[in-house]
């Protein structure tokens, strides 16, 4: 009605370019300060203009996904899962819980009815996790469990799939992104809270609970020190701060103000960001 003189392939191509400016809105508007918080909107050239146009948009820029963003940056979110989906009816009365494993590559399970506003409720009204080192069991036992009862270790999985794909190392990483460096586990371990937040890489996370149990460490303990814990421990798992690998160190961090990710990963993450966006610097 507003524009009747326009073909189908304008009308088209006309809405289509406002949807795209829609998503593009919400992901930078929304979206990517959750992520990386809003000190880094400004520090990465990230932050939208408030008025008139946005002169940054360079199409020489190459958009393509980095490898370091495919096989380790993007891959932050498994952190954040719960172990469990939590049902309730339509007044809020929780029915059930159903472990996440189960519903894995299951869509049969929305299918049920009232099923599929069960689980718009679950996903609207739950937390994420507090972001940090550690994956829920259902990621390091149950995930994709097959006929043997033995699933996926993601932890040891998101670790070594860095390593094929050739990502550096995390102080390689801080290196690149203009951090803080380390020249020991000893300058770590001054500086836990802001490179490290916790390390316990190879402890919790790669290794898993029961070796640490056999190494001496009990589960309880790891967890009441986990903010603080010294890098000495660290060091049991890795001969060099330089051997860290970007997936651990990354996790381990404190997250920036505001944000899910620490420095390195924010660093990172905002710069996909940069090149999917165009965005000339």
């Amino acid at each position: 009605e507003v524009n009747p003189t326009w073909s189908d392939e304008k009308l088209f191509q006309e809405a289509r370019r406002i949807v795209i400016a829609q998503i593009q809105h919400i992901t930078y508007n929304e979206f990517v300060p959750i992520i990386v918080g809003k000190d880094n909107l400004r520090r990465y050239s990230l932050d939208l203009q408030t008025n008139g146009y946005d002169s940054r948009y360079d199409m020489n820029i190459d958009s393509s996904t980095l490898n370091v963003f495919a096989s380790v940056v993007g891959q932050f979110f498994l952190a954040l899962f719960p172990d469990h989906i939590s049902l309730t009816d339509s007044f809020g009365n929780h029915k059930r819980d159903e472990p996440l494993g189960k519903v894995f590559n299951e869509p049969s399970f929305i299918y049920q009815r009232n099923r599929f506003d069960a689980v718009l409720r679950f996903l609207t009204q739950t937390p994420i996790m507090k972001p940090g080192l550690h994956l829920t069991p259902e990621l390091r036992n149950a995930f994709k469990k097959g006929q043997f009862g033995h699933g996926i270790d993601m932890a040891a999985f998101l670790i070594q799939m860095g390593r094929d794909h050739g990502i550096p190392s995390y102080l390689q990483w801080r290196r690149y992104c203009n951090l803080d460096n380390a020249q020991s586990f000893a300058s770590m371990s001054n500086n836990v809270s802001k490179i490290l937040g916790c390390c316990c890489s190879c402890g919790f996370f790669a290794l898993g609970k029961a070796r640490l149990i056999r190494a001496g460490y009990h589960t309880r303990y790891l967890l009441q020190f986990l903010p603080s814990i010294n890098a000495s421990l660290l060091e049991r798992f890795y001969e060099s701060p330089e051997d860290v690998d970007l997936i651990v160190g990354g996790l381990a961090e404190t997250p920036s103000r505001g944000a899910l990710l620490g420095p390195t990963l924010s660093c990172l993450f905002a710069e996909q960001m940069q090149k999917v966006g165009r965005i000339r610097i």
